[in-house]
This record gives structure tokens, sequence and C-alpha cells, in this order.
């Protein structure tokens, strides 16, 4: 029995714009309330939770968005980039705290990294 109601379901996500898409949840964890719409790039937002269809054999179309546990190679490709884009600014952390924020963020140590957490993707075809 899935933990999470919106474990492996299908969900409307969509934006001020118009644009609606259905996601999948490929996984037991919670998803995001929202995310980059990719018509205007607003945020999109989880809509019509009632909705929300459980689906645990979906089969992805191409193109279409899933969520997916992020991988700890994204974890510290994320906390780099959050990093670089500090630089020369009031926040721009020292070496040591960036050292610190890759490592944790890699090991899942962080409550926003922990293992499990939402990475969206988009299907390709294979």
């Amino acid at each position: 029995m899935p933990e999470h109601k919106e474990a492996f379901c299908l969900m409307w996500y969509g934006c001020k714009c118009g644009h609606r898409e259905r996601v999948w949840n490929s996984r037991d964890g919670v998803t995001p309330f929202g995310c980059g719409c990719p018509s205007c790039g607003a945020t999109m937002f989880h809509v019509e939770w009632q909705r929300d269809e459980p689906a645990p054999d979906h089969k992805l179309f191409t193109g279409q968005r899933f969520w997916r546990d992020g991988t700890p190679e994204e974890a510290e490709t994320i906390m780099r980039r959050r990093i670089e884009r500090s630089k020369g600014i009031q926040c721009d952390p020292s070496p040591e705290l960036a050292a610190k924020l890759i490592q944790s963020a890699r090991t899942g140590d962080s409550d926003e990294f922990r293992k499990g957490w939402p990475m969206l993707d988009v299907h390709r075809q294979t």
C-alpha cells in the first residue's frame, strides 16, 4: 500500500497562461505544488486534485513530464549552481560553507535533498 496519496498518480498541472498537462508521479513520494510552465515560463500549479488518478502501471508517452526521485549527482549540480549564482552578492558563502552545502546536498543530509526528493523529468523516446 502506498504511503502517499499522490503515489503513482496522473495529476493535472495548470498555468494562468492556459497551459495544462497531466504529469505522472512515478514514485511513492510527495510532489511539489508547482513547476515551471513550458509555455510561458511562469509557475504551473497542481490543480483539480479530485481528478488525481492512480496509475501505477502508466506507460509514459514521448514528451510527457513525470516526477521521479532525484539523484545525488543532480542535488550536487543544483547546489553548485546556486553557490555560483550567489558569488559577489551579500550571501556569498565561504569556501568552507560551500563545501558543506555541496556535501549535505549530495549525501541527502539536507531536508531539501533527502532520499526520494522529487525531480521533474521529460520522457524521451527510447
